[in-house]
Formats: C-alpha cells, sequence, structure tokens
C-alpha cells in the first residue's frame, strides 16, 4: 500500500484535500498519515494547557477520520514547528507523497505559505498541493473590499496622492 501524508490544521482550506484525495485515491491502494502540528505549545506556561491543546487536536483527528472510511488511517498530533514536524515526521514513516495545501492563511489566495515551503525544501518525496477554495469561480472578487456598492461607477482623470472620493 502506498502512503500518503496529509498535514491539516484544522482550519476549512486545510480540510479540502480530502475532496481530493475522495476523488483520486482510492482506500484500497492507499492509506493516509494525518498529522496535525499546534506551534503554541512552546509558549504555554502550564503543562495542563498544553495536554488540553493535544487532546483536542486528537479529538480533531479523530471527527476528521470519521468521514473517512475505507481508508486505513494513522493519526498523529503534536506541538512545535509545524514544517519542522511535518518533516520529522515524513522522515520517520516515509510516505509515497505529501498532499496539503499551499496555504491556509485568510489573505494567501494564490501565494504559497511558510509552512508549505519548507515543506517542499525539505521533503524526500513528491509533493502536491491542492487548491484549498472550494468551488471558486473566475467572477469572484479576490481583492480586498472596504464597501459594497450596488451600482458601477466610473472613474475618469489622473490617479493622485490625493484624497478624493466618489
Amino acid at each position: 500500500m502506498k502512503k500518503i501524508l496529509v498535514p491539516i490544521d484544522g482550519t476549512m482550506k486545510s480540510l479540502s484535500v480530502f475532496d481530493q484525495i475522495k476523488k483520486s485515491f482510492s482506500p484500497e491502494n492507499f492509506e493516509l498519515f494525518l498529522i496535525m502540528v499546534h506551534d503554541s505549545f512552546e509558549y504555554t506556561l502550564t503543562r495542563i494547557s498544553s495536554e488540553e491543546e493535544l487532546k483536542a487536536m486528537e479529538s480533531k483527528l479523530d471527527s476528521i477520520a470519521v468521514d473517512l472510511h475505507g481508508y486505513t488511517i494513522h493519526k498523529c498530533a503534536m506541538g512545535g514547528k509545524p514544517g519542522p514536524k511535518i518533516i520529522e515526521y515524513a522522515n520517520e514513516i516515509k510516505p509515497d507523497i505529501i498532499l496539503m495545501t499551499r496555504s491556509t492563511g485568510a489573505g494567501m489566495i494564490n501565494g504559497i505559505g511558510s509552512t508549505a515551503k519548507y515543506v517542499l525544501s525539505h521533503a524526500r518525496c513528491g509533493v502536491y498541493f491542492v487548491n484549498g477554495i472550494n468551488g471558486s469561480n473566475s467572477n469572484e472578487y479576490r481583492g480586498l473590499v472596504y464597501k459594497k456598492a450596488h451600482s458601477v461607477v466610473n472613474l475618469r482623470g489622473q490617479l493622485s496622492q490625493k484624497h478624493s472620493e466618489c
């Protein structure tokens, strides 16, 4: 059986990887290794809060595994820097591929995040990025919206550094 390592952080964007897994990889030929890394463990003052966070991550992994019936699933929750921990786990299990999103940040629609860069640079296997945007279309505005208008405004003239309104 081939191994797929799937790093997730629990965001909806990172969970979109599983739609692609269900479409492209059969449960008979692939086993999934899910890893969730939380980087705030290094900064917590008490061991109790770290243990609670670890249990919460394990609970999230359990609920994700329920939706992936048919697949052989291995789960790993840990604390530390996500990029190095993902690579450390990958070196341990030796997956055939790593399947993840490019970024889970809100403003990173077309960019690649720091964790994804680290994994791509240090992985000893193929790394595949899944577009984390479900159902997006070309008519969707991908910039910053200050105020939504209900009509079209045509602006004419030169651009300047002065304040202007419309």
